[in-house]
């Protein structure tokens, strides 16, 4: 997987790049301020490649530090969609929510699940 994404209209694509917003946020993912102002304004879909990022360079660290952490353990420290739904106010079917594909339709609230989703993987970076 690539380490850098480059945006379409549309679609989610990634390419490889010389500098990567991935590395410079594992770099200080112990410090939340920092980690969250080099987040800065991201828009959603860029939001999504970095979150899919940071999941597996989590996944390799933890592997490469054989550390018995996996998705599993890490996603029960996160909402579960239905909640994270009603919370919002959300009535789509709870599939909508875990595929993203209100991307397009409901942009600031995917961004705010997301970012949820984000600090949960930074709070694990920052303790391997």
């Amino acid at each position: 997987m690539s380490d850098q994404f480059q945006l379409g209209e549309d679609n989610m694509e990634t390419t490889e790049t010389s500098t990567t917003i991935t590395d410079q946020l594992v770099s200080v993912c112990k410090d939340r301020e920092a980690f969250w102002k080099l987040m800065g304004d991201s828009n959603p879909i860029e939001r999504i490649n970095i979150h899919d990022q940071l999941w597996d360079v989590l996944m390799n660290v933890a592997q490469q530090k054989n550390q018995s952490i996996n998705r599993k353990l890490v996603t029960e420290k996160m909402q579960p969609s239905t909640d994270y739904q009603r919370r919002m106010g959300c009535t789509e079917p709870v599939y909508v929510c875990r595929r993203k594909t209100c991307v397009n339709s409901n942009p600031s609230c995917i961004a705010q699940k997301i970012s949820e989703h984000i600090e949960v993987i930074r709070q694990q970076l920052a303790v391997q």
